[in-house]
């Protein structure tokens, strides 16, 4: 009897030297964190154990496992995908919940209204975000919309599936991409970089006042807005466009409903 106290009061002193250490994981903060910070990149579709096993090879943690139970513990919460910043020692719960609650890195940026794509680069530049060069090779990247258009190799190619054919005009900026939209329809663009907005029928000030009726919508009212159901709202914020001189715009909806 003597010996089988001894070995349940070892066990019993084992588990509690573990549960210590499980709670101490989690509530002391921990991170090897260098001066310029941490970043740590969770992919989407991550379980909570590979979550786990990248914040602790990031040095952000100090026990995976004690992360993974935590997390175990809280099964209506998800840890969000996306780029999180450390630049201090957190504790494992803190950790936890900062992924829980999406608390992404984000470097505030605003488009002013009526701005063209070389007015963004030019501010993102000067803002020391990124060089107006990437950003401009970035938005002619088709890569950006295949989920949209999975087909398009080009802008050009994205347009042929968006844009019908039988069209007066394809009216844009200078961007050079959209050179080669006249070789199958009726192409005229402004230079906005030289100070041309309107050139007789020729002017994006259409597309401009939809973008700007798009931002303050997502903005003011719905505040944000998931990729899957990205393409309803803008279905909606293209009837309300078509429809803004329509007094009874209600009617419209019941009856194509």
């Amino acid at each position: 009897m003597k010996f089988l106290a001894k070995v349940f009061l070892l066990l019993l002193l084992v588990a509690a030297a573990v549960a210590a250490y499980f709670w101490h994981s989690m509530h002391a903060p921990y991170g090897n964190i260098p001066p310029e910070g941490t970043f740590v990149e969770v992919p989407h579709g991550a379980s909570q154990r590979s979550v786990a096993r990248l914040l602790k090879q990031a040095g952000i943690i100090r026990s995976p496992v004690a992360f993974e139970i935590y997390a175990r513990r809280h099964p209506r919460r998800s840890l969000q995908a996306g780029e999180y910043f450390f630049d201090h020692p957190l504790s494992g719960k803190d950790v936890y919940w900062k992924l829980a609650n999406g608390d992404v890195f984000e470097q505030p940026f605003t488009v002013r209204e009526g701005e063209t794509i070389f007015d963004i680069a030019h501010d993102l530049e000067t803002a020391k975000y990124m060089p107006a060069e990437e950003f401009l090779t970035a938005a002619q990247n088709p890569k950006l919309i295949l989920d949209i258009a999975p087909n398009a190799k080009t802008l050009e190619g994205f347009v042929d599936k968006t844009v019908a054919d039988r069209v007066s005009l394809v009216a844009t900026d200078e961007l050079q991409s959209y050179n080669r939209i006249g070789r199958k329809r009726p192409h005229g663009s402004v230079n906005h970089t030289q100070g041309e907005y309107v050139r007789g029928e020729i002017h994006t000030q259409n597309i401009d006042s939809f973008w700007s009726l798009i931002k303050r919508g997502i903005m003011g009212s719905f505040h944000h807005v998931s990729k899957a159901y990205l393409p309803l709202y803008l279905n909606e914020f293209s009837f309300r466009h078509n429809n803004r001189e329509n007094a009874d715009m209600f009617s419209t909806v019941v009856a194509g409903s």
